[in-house]
């Protein structure tokens, strides 16, 4: 279902925000980016995603989205999760320059001529890193050890890589893959397939309506994502190299251990396998694994080769104010 508004051919900027239960904050954040980019001479239009809000954020939406052409509101089915909301959002945009923000208030719309400037310098994806987080302590102390990590992968300093206030070029959107947890990885993702990537520092807001959506769940899943981020980044169109390492240097130390046995039953007199047996069923059981997973990079390689790229999953119920329909996953 879709309802149409007016809408500039093509905005210079646009505002996509992922929203789930943030009905005492939504409101407000939609006016003040509606206003920086008015104070900036800057046409813009407002991307709200409502991902299966429970707490009546859609209709708060719904309402501002009446008297309000530039507001264009996606309405998912059910909860389908950050990433979704984002991939559908950045889907739907047309501006030039993309800004992400959460809806929570958080994230503070008048610090866009920051984001702009270090844009208009030629980088491809400006993160606004927020020196001084309002948040527990546990939450900033889970986060420095996050960025750390992701800066050793990545082989440069990141200091706030899963900050959710970013500006990004359109042409650069298109090759971000955003599923699962990936939004946490967006400047990753784009310093490793070449983009240029800048962090600026921005005020960080406390946190005034709601409760926040972080927690112990998302802490761990955040260490998983980033590893099996790694591992289809850099070995999805190879991932024999991957597996055939681990399966080779397995193969490798049950050949070891099986290869002095042996040279040790030609030349020691009285030496018999019998009495080792824990060491023969270990060589046995370490050649066995290792020829296991090389075969599974065979199969990996294949399945590579004959599945599509995966897309974000989700379905829209509705668009309002819509210039456009998505291709991907509306109804």
């Amino acid at each position: 279902m879709t309802s149409s508004g007016a809408h500039s051919p093509l905005p210079a900027i646009s505002f996509v925000i992922p929203v789930f239960n943030e009905r005492d904050s939504i409101g407000e954040v939609c006016q003040r980016c509606a206003t920086i980019a008015s104070r900036l001479d800057l046409s813009y239009e407002i991307i709200a995603v409502d991902d299966g809000s429970t707490d009546g954020s859609e209709a708060v939406l719904r309402d501002r989205a009446t008297s309000d052409p530039q507001l264009i509101v996606l309405v998912f089915r059910r909860n389908f999760g950050k990433s979704a909301a984002l991939a559908a959002g950045l889907e739907m945009a047309r501006g030039d320059m993309i800004v992400t923000l959460d809806a929570d208030l958080q994230d503070n719309p008048d610090e866009l001529p920051v984001l702009l400037e270090a844009f208009r310098a030629g980088n491809d994806v400006v993160v606004g890193w927020k020196q001084r987080r309002r948040d527990s302590f546990v939450r900033i102390a889970a986060s420095r050890v996050f960025n750390r990590l992701v800066s050793a992968l990545a082989g440069r300093r990141f200091h706030d890589c899963n900050s959710g206030f970013k500006a990004l070029r359109r042409d650069t959107v298109a090759h971000l893959d955003l599923y699962g947890e990936r939004h946490r990885f967006v400047p990753l993702l784009a310093h490793w397939k070449g983009f240029r990537v800048a962090e600026v520092p921005v005020q960080h807001e406390p946190r005034r309506f709601g409760r926040s959506k972080y927690g112990a769940g998302r802490f761990l899943a955040g260490f998983f994502d980033l590893w099996s981020m790694a591992v289809l980044t850099r070995f999805r169109h190879r991932p024999l190299h991957f597996f055939g390492l681990f399966g080779a240097v397995i193969f490798g130390l049950g050949f070891a251990v099986l290869a002095v046995l042996a040279i040790l039953r030609l030349f020691l007199s009285g030496f018999w396998f019998a009495e080792h047996q824990p060491l023969v069923f270990l060589g046995i059981l370490l050649v066995l694994v290792g020829i296991q997973v090389f075969s599974t990079g065979l199969i990996c390689e294949l399945v590579v080769n004959l599945r599509p790229d995966r897309k974000a999953d989700y379905v829209i119920k509705e668009v309002i104010n819509s210039p456009t329909l998505p291709e991907h996953g509306h109804e």
